[in-house]
């Protein structure tokens, strides 16, 4: 029975792997920079909240045998007493960008440099809503849960909002 269970593995695997047609490989996560910042007012609580993802790529670099793809992803939550505000009222910004570098064995085609972005930015988002949900927390604030990713290659980055059962799409900068 273990040895149906381990092909059923490696023929999942060759499946992603012939999606990307590439041999990838997580090298590296980690934290790259964050900020914060609030300006809370008694009379205007916060109420609502904005939410941005990034995802940006770097050229493949040659290390030898294998090529390093690196990407830097981003979330940043603004929570405020009404977001159209231009700075009167209760404002809390956090943000916070990871560094993420995978291992392939060709160069990679600018598609495939794309299709990888997409799974940059599903390795990191837990990382993210870990992190956002804490610093939020060490603010002095109450907790926000950030809503699940899904990446649809139709139609880009989405947010999944349980309370809705809906999808929301972040706002482009």
């Amino acid at each position: 029975m273990a040895k149906k269970q381990s092909k059923k593995r490696m023929t999942s695997k060759a499946a992603t792997r012939t999606q990307l047609d590439l041999s990838l490989k997580l090298h590296v996560i980690r934290l790259f920079d964050s900020k914060s910042e609030q300006a809370i007012l008694a009379a205007r609580p916060l109420s609502k909240f904005t939410l941005n993802a990034s995802c940006e790529a770097a050229e493949p670099t040659n290390q030898g045998e294998a090529y390093i793809l690196s990407y830097r992803v981003g979330s940043e939550i603004l929570w405020a007493s009404n977001p159209e505000d231009s700075g009167e009222g209760s404002r809390v910004t956090a943000a916070c960008r990871y560094e993420v570098q995978f291992m392939v064995d060709r160069q990679p085609s600018t598609k495939e440099v794309e299709e990888v972005a997409n799974v940059a930015m599903n390795c990191c988002w837990p990382y993210m809503r870990a992190f956002i949900s804490v610093l939020l927390k060490e603010m002095g604030q109450p907790p926000i849960i950030l809503p699940l990713l899904k990446i649809d290659p139709k139609h880009g980055v989405q947010f999944l909002t349980p309370t809705s059962g809906g999808v929301s799409r972040p706002k482009s900068e």
